[in-house]
């Protein structure tokens, strides 16, 4: 599977600062985001970060995965899934297993809500490795908005600071002590410094 992840904004900086200040009656100054700055907007979850637009794409995605994703629906993201119409695919029956590919639009709000409930121990594992992948691939770009996006990705015990689950048997936030800071950031911090630990010890607690 392949994944691509692009900011459809030309100037996302621009934007965000359009419309935070005209919330202040005010025009704004252009000045070039850090990641820290995005990190500071994102943490603080103020609607002028929703400006920004995200695309992901997928190719070869299993079908039952994208109806994981297809399924978060808050922040109204917007979802185009391949069809499985012989009159669209060139005669082809419709295969429940097949690969197929997956185009999805969010705005980091939107996207960050959806990793809280896919990187939980509590997803499905297929799902969980890919909203994995997904993180991953955003810690690792070369731009600051992205990389702060991939950053505050966590699941929600982490975001909440302890397991919202009610029927959760999963004891990775009781037993991973270091994630017990009360600083937002800094909790989620530890938490991307072990984030592969992190990924191999839900594996090992979903068998």
């Amino acid at each position: 599977m392949k994944i691509y992840i692009d900011v459809c904004n030309k100037c996302p900086e621009v934007d965000l600062l359009s419309a935070a200040f005209t919330c202040r009656g005010k025009h704004s100054d252009f000045r070039c985001f850090s990641k820290k700055d995005w990190m500071k907007w994102l943490v603080a979850e103020h609607t002028p970060i929703e400006t920004i637009q995200l695309c992901l794409r997928f190719e070869d995605m299993d079908k039952y995965a994208i109806a994981q994703f297809v399924r978060h629906t808050d922040k109204q993201p917007r979802h185009f899934v391949q069809s499985s119409r012989p009159d669209l695919n060139g005669g082809k029956p419709r295969d429940p297993n097949a690969l197929i590919m997956y185009t999805c639009f969010y705005n980091p709000q939107a996207l960050v809500l959806m990793m809280r409930k896919r990187l939980c121990a509590c997803a499905e594992k297929k799902t969980r490795q890919i909203a994995a992948l997904v993180k991953k691939e955003l810690m690792m770009s070369v731009e600051p908005l992205l990389q702060a996006i991939g950053e505050v990705c966590v699941p929600n015990c982490v975001y909440r600071c302890g397991c919202p689950e009610p029927w959760s048997k999963c004891q990775f936030f009781k037993c991973k002590e270091l994630m017990h800071e009360a600083e937002i950031l800094k909790r989620y911090e530890k938490y991307n410094e072990h984030f592969l630990d992190v990924m191999e010890g839900v594996e090992v607690l979903n068998g």
